[in-house]
């Protein structure tokens, strides 16, 4: 995660001196969410503190601070943290827009819906992973749903950097599920601890159940994966890579887990593909001259006996040639055979090949999409990216071609691309082209601020396309940047805001 930050950034008073407090909103084990009020802009925000202080001017106030710098300044962003700090009485605190919509753990009725938000958190996760930082604080809380349905990640500040402090914590009981057995015990965290999060995630979203019961397990008590219930027992909207996946990420034994969140989703990608190979229909030569399965009467060695019979018949009618003329017809045949090869070849080889769509979710996608495309030239593009034998240098090329049209068709195709390509490379591509085609097209104000992490790159990219007043007052409010951290006090710094 980097060299830690050498100057410890304490604000001069407590949080309660910046923000009026007016309600808590949601809970991790580890940090509570309030809405607030910022005293000095007026302006609404969503407070994220944590339960424990941290001792003052600490090597742990530097971790905490130093977690959050990484976080900070991802490009793009992970999530719409605007500013972040420790107080005078070491409270670690968070400063995000405020919350409108619901959280994961309000879980919805639709198992279509809430597949795609497991999605979306698993590659949350695996940006952070990617980016050094484990999580440790996972729970149902940890992501949020917009009021257009939009899902994002809005837990940052871990657990990692107050486990010191945990005793004296009183987590909401629903947030104990989501503990692995390593870390209930007290043992060393990785992210193989946040896959295990993430498997009750997804299998509380599917099924509406705990995998370990309705009572969370406490120190002492054995996790036994063969009393899970497989997600596919609760209906046929269970998801067909559900069973395998989630009962590998709730393996007790974190060896026997995915490693990461990039491992999990590789998996449900690879179960996929089995399960769409599996359901394929493969005709074999048994199937077609079987008469079990082709419905006629005779036995498979009719044909036998009628070849002895009819070579019989043209041996009776037909005069015996001589060996030269046998060896004459031979030589014709051959030739004939030979040229309705070549031209049958020719044909295969030389006739247009169609666009190849996979049967991941991006194909699907795309698939009403590029039946809307007029331009040859783009609807070309959105099928190379579509393929997965495409490789990865020409998809950018074809994203970058995409990015530069003028066609509004162009935005929502790199939108589906950001949020559904199946690897985290493309999916940052499509992201970087939309900032890029929202500056060409004018909204450089726009552009710059969701550059600098005030939303997810994806939902801000959805408002550029709205008229550019619009999208200026929803991205009103300026992010933050650890880099001003250490020039500035935080008190400063949030007068500024």
């Amino acid at each position: 995660m980097g060299d830690l930050i050498t100057i410890p950034v304490h604000t001069s008073g407590s949080i309660d001196d910046y923000f009026l407090v007016e309600g808590l909103v949601l809970s991790t084990r580890y940090a509570d969410a309030f809405k607030a009020m910022d005293r000095a802009s007026k302006e609404s925000v969503s407070l994220w503190k944590v339960r424990a202080p941290m001792s003052v001017n600490s090597d742990q106030v530097r971790r905490f601070l130093n977690r959050l710098a990484v976080i900070g300044d991802m490009d793009p962003p992970v999530c719409s943290m605007l500013t972040y700090g420790v107080d005078a009485a070491g409270i670690g605190f968070a400063i995000f827009p405020s919350l409108l919509g619901r959280s994961y753990g309000e879980r919805g009725a639709d198992k279509t819906e809430n597949e795609r938000l497991f999605g979306a958190a698993v590659h949350k996760i695996e940006v952070l992973h990617n980016h050094g930082v484990l999580c440790g604080d996972i729970s149902g809380s940890s992501f949020w749903i917009d009021r257009v349905g939009e899902p994002s990640f809005i837990a940052p500040l871990g657990a990692i950097e107050i486990e010191l402090n945990a005793p004296q914590l009183l987590p909401p009981i629903e947030t104990l599920h989501f503990v692995a057995p390593e870390q209930l015990s007290g043992g060393l965290l990785t992210r193989a601890t946040d896959v295990f999060a993430l498997g009750v995630l997804g299998y509380h979203l599917l099924t509406g159940h705990y995998p370990y019961g309705s009572e969370p397990l406490t120190p002492g008590q054995s996790f036994d994966i063969g009393q899970v219930k497989l997600p596919s027992a609760f209906g046929a909207q269970i998801p067909g890579w559900a069973d395998s996946v989630l009962l590998k990420c709730l393996a007790p034994n974190p060896a026997e887990r995915y490693q990461d969140a990039a491992a999990l989703f590789r998996g449900i990608a690879e179960a996929r593909q089995r399960q769409s190979e599996q359901q394929a229909p493969v005709r074999t030569h048994r199937e077609e001259t079987d008469p079990m399965r082709t419905g006629t009467t005779a036995s498979v060695h009719a044909p036998l006996r009628m070849g002895a019979q009819h070579a019989s018949e043209v041996k009776e009618d037909v005069p015996e040639s001589s060996p030269t003329k046998r060896s004459s017809l031979k030589l014709t045949l051959g030739l004939v055979c030979l040229l309705l090869a070549v031209v049958v070849g020719g044909l295969i080889f030389t006739r247009p090949k169609p666009v190849v769509e996979s049967d991941n979710k991006l194909a699907n996608e795309l698939r009403q999409h590029i039946e809307a495309i007029e331009d040859p030239k783009m609807r070309e593009n959105a099928g190379d990216i579509a393929n997965p034998q495409v490789a990865l240098a020409a998809k950018e090329q074809k994203i970058e071609q995409i990015a530069s049209s003028d066609d509004p068709l162009s935005h929502e195709l790199l939108v589906k691309i950001a949020l559904d390509a199946p690897s985290l490379a493309e999916r940052e591509l499509a992201e970087k082209s939309l900032l890029n085609r929202a500056t060409r097209l004018g909204l450089k104000r726009s552009a710059e601020q969701v550059r600098h992490g005030c939303v997810p790159v994806v939902k801000a990219s959805i408002l550029l396309d709205m008229p550019q007043c619009c999208a200026l007052s929803i991205l009103r409010y300026p992010r933050v940047t650890m880099k001003i951290c250490l020039k500035k006090h935080i008190q400063q710094i949030l007068k500024l805001c």
